[in-house]
């Protein structure tokens, strides 16, 4: 008897080894979308900051080639405009520097949360497998767990047997 509850509480951790493997998965993928999700929402928010900034620059542009203009009329050089152009050269540079950070910041962030959900999608299908594992296992230990018991009183008879020379020598 103590062989047959030995195997079927194995079987009832072994069954619940695997239900909390296949748990554990679920929360490992919950978890990788969600800081997917929230690497994409800061890269976002990132954008929209750098396109305030890259809005400004455009202002502080607008302002600075007014005031080289005016400056090369006060001079008395109006048809000379390399003041504005060198102005308008130097924002233009570092207009477009912004947009090309902005632009890697994002696709290294789409890349990363794509990674993540990847990695997550990956825990998932290793822990479904291993719940299934876990779960196949305590089928066969429960279905071997009768037949234990079976072996365990036809031992005990045999030994009974022996014992008294109930099969005649």
């Amino acid at each position: 008897m103590g062989a047959y509850l030995n195997a079927q509480s194995n079987a009832a951790n072994l069954s619940m080894q695997g239900a909390t493997a296949k748990a554990n998965a679920k929360v490992a993928r919950r978890q990788a979308y969600a800081d997917a999700y929230k690497l994409e929402a800061d890269a976002a928010s990132a954008a929209r900051i750098a396109g305030d900034n890259m809005m400004t620059l455009r202002q502080n542009e607008t302002a600075q080639r007014a005031s080289a203009r005016l400056a090369g009329a006060m001079s008395g050089f109006s048809g000379n405009n390399t003041r504005e152009l060198s102005v308008a050269e130097y924002f233009e540079k570092v207009l477009g520097d912004a947009a090309r950070s902005n632009a890697i910041q994002s696709a290294n962030a789409q890349a990363q949360a794509v990674q993540l959900r990847h990695q997550g999608d990956s825990q998932y299908q290793m822990g479904i497998v291993q719940g299934n594992a876990y779960q196949s296992m305590a089928s066969v230990q429960s279905s071997y767990a009768p037949w234990v018991g079976v072996g365990g009183a036809l031992s005990t008879l045999g030994q009974i047997g022996l014992t008294y020379n109930i099969f005649g020598n």
